[in-house]
């Protein structure tokens, strides 16, 4: 059938492949569904994930329209964050093997201004799924390599009182806490 649900749980078959033709044929699906019903979440969300495959930039856009036409939609807020994270992990890494070149200033506000979107996604993530624990985690990876152990040791107390089982939360907490 040429209908939303069927396209959408073709792509998802052919997504599970994990081959390149199978993503090709996916996102050509999720493409059609998506023109046919440009609010379908669930359709943009594996569209988006396809699309990390091919270029971030296309996955953080996708995501973007996802928040455009859900503002409160956790799981996106989320993915926009972690795209970010990764982004300034790269300029952070690079002003650390570069510390003594000129060249690495300019680094700096790259990674700076990363870094506050990626904060700034993070807590619409949370704020929305406040039991996401990947949320919780991720913020606080990111608070700990931008020197701000004080928030992560915060966001982790948060998350330990509601997974008091959570290991990765007390191990990292712990971290935290030695710095």
């Amino acid at each position: 059938n040429k209908d939303v649900p069927s396209l959408f749980e073709l792509a998802k078959i052919y997504a599970s492949k994990g081959s390149i033709s199978g993503r090709r044929r996916a996102r050509e699906l999720l493409q059609k569904a998506i023109w046919i019903d440009s609010k379908n979440i669930k359709c943009r969300m594996l569209f988006a994930s396809l699309m990390e495959k091919f270029s971030k930039k296309m996955a953080f856009d996708e995501y973007e329209k996802i928040i455009e036409v859900d503002s409160a939609y956790a799981e996106a807020w989320y993915n926009l964050g972690r795209i970010k994270e990764q982004d300034f992990y790269e300029y952070h890494n690079s002003l650390m093997h570069e510390a003594g070149d000129d060249a690495s200033l300019s680094y700096e506000s790259f990674a700076k201004s990363d870094f506050l979107e990626a904060e700034s996604y993070l807590k619409k993530a949370i704020k929305y799924d406040s039991l996401n624990a990947d949320n919780y985690l991720h913020l606080s990876f990111l608070y700990e390599d931008a020197g701000e152990v004080e928030k992560g040791i915060s966001l982790l107390k948060k998350l330990t009182k509601i997974y008091p089982d959570n290991k990765d939360a007390h191990l990292f907490l712990g971290l935290l806490y030695y710095k």
